[in-house]
């Protein structure tokens, strides 16, 4: 791994972030550095790791997606099935994005989508995922997606069913747009 581009731990971590930002810049088309590490990555006011600021010469960016980064030497997604009872670290990360999420609601936004983006040393970046998030529109495209991808059923901390898919996350951002997010919001 290159230390230099990454670092160790936290920096790792922060880095990461900066870089998928510049992804959500490109996906949403808007400015550069438009999307950025929030304060204290979603443990202040602002939920998520990643959020659009507010920029003067664009203004509000409509983006109803909370947005949870990790970056780990090794992760196992088959954990969640190879050791349920064990707390698996995919569910302790999807449990931490659905909390920013409710924190988020409580804030007025309303038909969010979860995103857990992740990556592991050497590995692509995916994107985790659910099927039950969103608008109409939204739910019915992802759905509808005949790419490749991991679907994992689990019952959640609270015994609600949750339907979890994984992709890589350029694959996502290609087959899901602004346009699909954003139609049934307003509606």
């Amino acid at each position: 791994m290159n230390k230099k581009k990454y670092g160790g731990g936290k920096e790792k971590g922060s880095q990461f972030e900066r870089i998928v930002s510049g992804y959500l810049d490109k996906w949403w088309g808007v400015l550069p550095k438009t999307f950025w590490r929030t304060v204290a990555s979603g443990g202040w006011e602002e939920p998520g790791d990643i959020a659009p600021r507010l920029l003067p010469m664009q203004g509000n960016v409509d983006f109803p997606i909370v947005v949870e980064c990790k970056f780990y030497r090794k992760i196992d997604v088959f954990e969640i099935v190879k050791n349920p009872k064990n707390d698996p670290i995919l569910v302790q990360w999807w449990n931490q994005v659905t909390a920013s999420q409710m924190k988020a609601e409580k804030l007025g936004r309303v038909n969010l989508i979860r995103l857990l983006i992740f990556k592991q040393n050497g590995g692509p970046i995916l994107v985790g995922f659910s099927f039950d998030d969103g608008n109409y529109h939204y739910r019915n495209k992802v759905r509808d997606l005949s790419v490749e991808h991991i679907e994992i059923f689990w019952k959640n901390q609270d015994f609600r069913n949750c339907l979890f898919c994984i992709m890589p996350f350029s694959v996502y951002i290609k087959h899901i747009t602004k346009e699909i997010i954003l139609k049934g919001n307003h509606s």
